[in-house]
């Protein structure tokens, strides 16, 4: 157990307080901090009002032992499209998350070109070593074995190379919906969100992916290419979770790459608004140099932006976990 001073707490994820927490197992408060404390299971104390909160681990625990099961929140950000910014957003958000939970994050990284994998492993990396999507395929094995440490704390990486473009040949006709599924076991009791970098194309990895997250952001650029793409993955979304009886996931719109001063900005957020409307998050991410500058660098946003990129940032994040509307914790 562990007593926190009030601003320790600012920004920490995935928390449930004792109360939320004693009601999904069906007992009373008074009963699950007893539990908490005779069982030396982990939890936070907040020091001016002795308040409990209960990270994502000890959450775990006690749900299995009640035959229920916590899910991490799978994630991405993607588009049919290229040049949208996925990568970048993906890294990003993984970084974002990785700094404010209690619990380790996970990208799975399942684009060949490997720019999460390039922006995230440590330098002294020795890249012959590494296990891909394509020889977790290839061999039948578990993802959850075979993950690395990245540069950043609390970040870990299933990584891609080059090779991994080869995962189609292994993975053509597979069910996608239990392709990837089958190689995540175990990956909920350890990690508090998975985030799925992959390809702006439809293959059978990507599918899966798509089939596999609860939470999908599709990010656009101010063009009549990129709305376009926006139909067409929304329409290929439905159409395969139809055909696998999967539900779509949850879904939001960000307008990335944005320049409030242009026509073409102001037309397609018109347009967004008025087809999606609560769909579309509230803050746009205007387009910079500072951070292709930063991609360049190897750097996050955090690390190599401006104060105004990075507050942009924090604020669409938050609105994709939805911190925005969870506050006791930070108050």
């Amino acid at each position: 157990m562990k007593i926190i001073e009030n601003n320790e707490t600012k920004g920490v994820l995935y928390m449930l307080s004792a109360q939320e927490l004693a009601t999904a197992l069906n007992i009373s408060n008074v009963r699950m901090k007893q539990i908490l404390k005779d069982r030396n299971l982990d939890f936070l104390r907040k020091r001016e009002n002795g308040k409990i909160f209960v990270p994502h681990s000890t959450v775990g625990i006690l749900l299995k032992e009640k035959g229920q099961e916590i899910k991490p929140e799978i994630l991405s950000n993607f588009i049919l499209k290229g040049g949208t910014g996925k990568s970048v957003l993906n890294v990003n958000y993984s970084c974002w998350l990785a700094e404010r939970s209690l619990n380790p994050i996970l990208l799975i990284d399942l684009d060949g070109e490997a720019c999460a994998s390039n922006m995230l492993l440590k330098e002294q990396e020795n890249l012959d070593n590494l296990v891909t999507i394509y020889e977790i395929l290839k061999n039948n094995l578990q993802i959850k074995d075979y993950v690395r440490e990245t540069k950043y704390p609390n970040l870990f990486i299933l990584p891609a190379r080059m090779k991994a473009l080869k995962s189609e040949r292994l993975a053509g006709g597979r069910n996608p919906k239990t392709l990837l599924r089958k190689h995540m076991k175990g990956l909920a009791q350890r990690f508090g969100s998975i985030i799925f970098d992959m390809p702006p194309t439809l293959n059978s990895l990507t599918v899966s992916a798509l089939l596999t997250i609860s939470k999908l952001v599709i990010p656009i650029n101010s063009d009549i290419f990129s709305i376009e793409s926006l139909y067409l993955t929304l329409d290929e979304l439905k159409e395969y979770a139809e055909e696998y009886e999967c539900s779509i996931p949850e879904y939001y719109i960000l307008m990335n790459k944005f320049q409030s001063n242009t026509i073409a900005s102001s037309e397609a957020y018109k347009e967004i608004t008025k087809n999606f409307g609560d769909r579309l998050i509230p803050t746009q991410l205007k387009f910079s140099a500072q951070i292709n500058n930063s991609v360049n660098n190897g750097k996050t946003i955090r690390e190599g932006c401006a104060r105004e990129l990075r507050a942009s940032f924090d604020e669409v994040a938050s609105y994709i976990t939805g911190t925005k509307n969870n506050q006791e914790l930070a108050q």
